[in-house]
């Protein structure tokens, strides 16, 4: 049964009144002070409208995702006391690629298209592929029936790498400072070894491990 407290807020949201920063504090209130009973789709819905609000307003709120006391305790409440599936179905489409094996594409959740979209897995051209809105690439978020064997994202596939470094290349092949290595030879007399690399010198580094390690069979 629908609470009444979900009813008001979504009452509220529905308000064309209402800012999104007002909208992000009306949802965070509601889940802060949820309680493990609430139904589960009520749930969902109003982790999936505040997570949506906070990636949208990232930029004005300093690329900070949890900016506000009832934000934290929001996102705390449902992760320890109701589902922590619930965040992270919320979270984990909108931060990691995954690869759509049957149309061969890396695809991600885009907040400001409100859908998919992602790259092809062979031409890297931009895909933008006409899917069911419930669609997801994991069977299951989070399996802890065989503790400590957890599974995150079960049934899906993604790749450390192509998240790490060729996703934001294909967004921004401009050449920018990736990583920075630094030897433990830091603060002794002899010379400091360090290595900086951009982007695309990072995926060069890359490819070739990949290639020696292919020759090695």
């Amino acid at each position: 049964m629908k609470s009444t407290s979900f009813d008001l807020i979504m009452s509220a949201l529905s308000n064309s009144r209402k800012g999104e920063m007002e909208r992000i504090g009306i949802l965070s209130k509601f889940l802060r002070n949820a309680p493990p009973d609430t139904d589960r789709d009520l749930l969902n819905t109003a982790m999936e409208q505040l997570v949506h609000l906070q990636f949208m307003h990232r930029a004005e709120r300093n690329y900070g995702m949890i900016v506000t006391e009832d934000e934290y305790w929001a996102i705390r409440n449902v992760v320890w006391n109701i589902d922590k599936q619930i965040f992270w179905n919320a979270i984990g489409k909108r931060m990691l690629h995954m690869f759509d094996e049957a149309a061969g594409q890396w695809l991600i959740f885009d907040d400001e298209s409100n859908r998919r979209e992602g790259y092809d897995a062979e031409s890297f051209e931009r895909a933008t592929p006409v899917l069911d809105s419930d669609w997801t690439p994991w069977e299951r978020v989070f399996n802890a029936d065989n503790p400590p064997d957890f599974k995150w994202f079960e049934g899906a596939k993604t790749n450390l790498s192509f998240n790490s470094l060729d996703r934001y290349i294909l967004k921004d092949p401009e050449p920018h400072y990736y990583r920075y290595w630094e030897s433990e030879s830091w603060g002794s007399e002899g010379p400091q070894e360090t290595l900086r690399l951009n982007h695309r010198q990072y995926l060069f580094e890359v490819a070739k491990t990949v290639m020696a390690l292919e020759n090695l069979g």
